[in-house]
């Protein structure tokens, strides 16, 4: 999930939730019952929808302040506890775990390090020479040896130990 807004605040919010509703939060978080974020366009409040114990799932309404002592955090929920409860976490773990929002390159000429576009009939190409290539060590007859794979890795979200994140 890509924001298109970034937050402005940082998984120290957290510390405005109980623990309790905390662990809850980040359970329903794993499970994927929070959906149709909506970052506030100064990036301190969000909208969002997570899936509770009831058919229609809770709306959830997060607004957060920043002060010198960290932040402050209202939380609103339509569920019946409705204030900084575990919908309330489940949505903060969901946009402090998604990726950085990407910046949209400009018009003109790719830089060197974009990976372009490839058809399908030149990769199967490619993957095709490699078994030959992979044989003898070498590339195979005439193969380009400046082609090569290129890999993004990113963690799942359920993978990522917050405990980490937050000492």
């Amino acid at each position: 999930m890509v924001r298109p807004t970034p937050i402005r605040f940082d998984h120290r919010v957290l510390e405005e939730i109980d623990q309790p509703s905390l662990s809850r939060g980040f359970t329903y978080f794993r499970q994927g019952r929070v959906s149709d974020i909506q970052i506030e366009p100064d990036g301190m409040g969000l909208l969002a929808a997570v899936q509770g114990s009831e058919p229609d799932p809770y709306e959830v309404d997060i607004a957060v302040t920043k002060g010198r002592r960290g932040y402050g955090l209202e939380g609103f929920c339509t569920c019946p506890m409705a204030y900084n409860c575990k919908h309330v976490a489940a949505a903060l773990h969901a946009v402090l775990t998604a990726p950085a929002p990407r910046s949209v390159a400009p018009s003109g000429p790719r830089p060197a390090a974009t990976i372009p576009p490839t058809s399908e009939a030149a990769l199967t190409s490619w993957l095709a020479g490699l078994g030959p290539a992979a044989d003898s060590g070498g590339p195979a007859d005439g193969a380009d040896t400046a082609d090569h794979v290129r890999y993004l890795l990113l963690p799942h979200p359920s993978t990522i130990n917050r405990r980490a994140l937050t000492r």
